[in-house]
């Protein structure tokens, strides 16, 4: 195994011999409201649809549920359809991604979830693969309390992709592609490890997976790019992510073991003991 693995492997391993941090119920502040409806009311790449919007309204009308959980490594602001979607939301295993960017001496990190249904999916034949197909979140760099997550499938590797972001670990001089990339990279790599909780058996079957995943997608990818040897969207979240992941000696040999369809969903789906393990229901996609 490659020093990067067994560090990150040993990472998880030991966080996962101790409890998840406790969440307690809290209540929004008018910062917090102020913020998010700021956030809902201004235009974002990323969100072109602004779905946003839409959930808070509802939530708002007394169509949805808002519920605010803190813990001493930050809090998550859920923006919900129903109270029983709560259940599909894995905090415990949130708390432990919050304990794992925390900062001493650092904000408190701060994250507004939105549980929108509408899943990652690739578009019809060779039309481009744009934000709205594939992208489920941002932040501001360097702000612990401005993360966004307005997609409920992949939310947990969005999760950790925006606390990148948010710790300063971005080197400016690469440029957002390849910024995004490495993000990415990390991002998918530590979701592999927390979900096979740093055992080693499960661990590397996972990055198998993630492997095989990451290949077969791409292979689709590029045939929705002009020039899948450019850097043209989604490069940065796809091919981008994978030429990181064979830089760093880590991409497993391809051995067609996933079906991927047509999801742009960028981790390998969990399987339903995965799902047991974290104590969500199987038809939850935010695991």
């Amino acid at each position: 195994m490659s020093l990067l693995l067994h560090e990150v492997q040993l990472v998880a391993q030991e966080d996962f011999e101790g409890e998840p941090p406790v969440f307690r119920r809290g209540v929004m502040t008018a910062e917090d409201q102020r913020f998010i409806a700021r956030e809902c009311s201004t235009a974002s790449p990323f969100d072109p649809e602004n779905r946003r919007q839409s959930m808070l309204r509802r939530v708002t009308a007394g169509e949805g549920v808002c519920e605010k959980w803190t813990c001493r490594y930050g809090s998550v602001i859920l923006f919900l359809e129903s109270e029983e979607q709560r259940a599909e939301i894995p905090l415990g295993l949130w708390g432990r991604i919050l304990r794992l960017y925390a900062i001493p001496g650092t904000r408190a990190f701060r994250v507004f979830f939105f549980g929108l249904r509408h899943l990652r999916q690739f578009p019809p034949r060779h039309a481009a693969v744009e934000a709205i197909h594939i992208n489920g979140g941002y932040t501001y760099s360097c702000r612990h309390d401005t993360i966004v997550i307005h997609r409920m499938e992949d939310a947990t590797r969005v999760l950790l992709h925006e606390l990148q972001h948010s710790t300063c670990l971005d080197h400016e001089e690469d440029g957002t592609d390849r910024i995004e990339a490495e993000t990415e990279a990390w991002a998918e790599l530590w979701y592999v490890a927390l979900l096979s909780q740093g055992k080693p058996h499960l661990f590397h079957r996972l990055l198998q997976l993630q492997s095989d995943w990451i290949q077969a997608q791409n292979e689709r990818v590029r045939r929705h790019m002009k020039d899948p040897h450019s850097m043209e969207f989604p490069w940065r979240y796809t091919i981008g992510k994978e030429n990181v992941w064979r830089r760093w000696g880590i991409l497993r040999p391809f051995r067609g073991t996933v079906r991927v369809g047509s999801s742009l969903r960028l981790t390998c789906p969990p399987s339903d003991a995965l799902q047991r393990t974290f104590g969500v229901p199987s038809g939850s996609t935010a695991l």
